[in-house]
């Protein structure tokens, strides 16, 4: 094949192929590339290729995932608490209404004093 035949060759391919998900499409090649034994086969063996899985299955899945999150964009949200303040810690009586094991994570996440935890230990269970 001469160059330009190729480029035109191409090109039609190209216009018959463009609707094939990427998803498949890149398998579909790989199994072109292995069974065409002439350029003409290839669009062919690419509509022919069947699948490993179900990839519609999982597309459709996507799909509707996505459209979920369109139809819920204006939905009302629980506000969340955002991070504090630098140098803003909790005191020891904000530690003192948590639970003790969101205390630890206090502590952990930098929110709270280690020392004001040891100090809110000792004061519920003197020893």
């Amino acid at each position: 094949m001469k160059p330009e035949e190729r480029l035109s060759w191409a090109r039609a391919a190209f216009d018959e192929v463009r609707d094939v998900p990427a998803v498949i499409f890149e398998d579909a090649c790989r199994h072109a590339r292995r069974t065409a034994d002439h350029p003409a086969k290839i669009v062919p063996a690419i509509y022919g290729y069947k699948p490993r899985f179900d990839v519609v299955s999982a597309l459709r899945r996507q799909m509707e995932q996505a459209q979920a999150l369109l139809a819920n964009i204006d939905a009302l949200r629980i506000a969340q608490a955002g991070p504090l303040d630098d140098g803003e810690m909790m005191g020891i009586d904000e530690l003192r209404d948590l639970m003790p094991s969101m205390r630890i994570t206090a502590v952990a996440k930098g929110w709270a004093r280690q020392s004001d935890l040891d100090a809110l230990k000792q004061e519920e269970f003197p020893c």
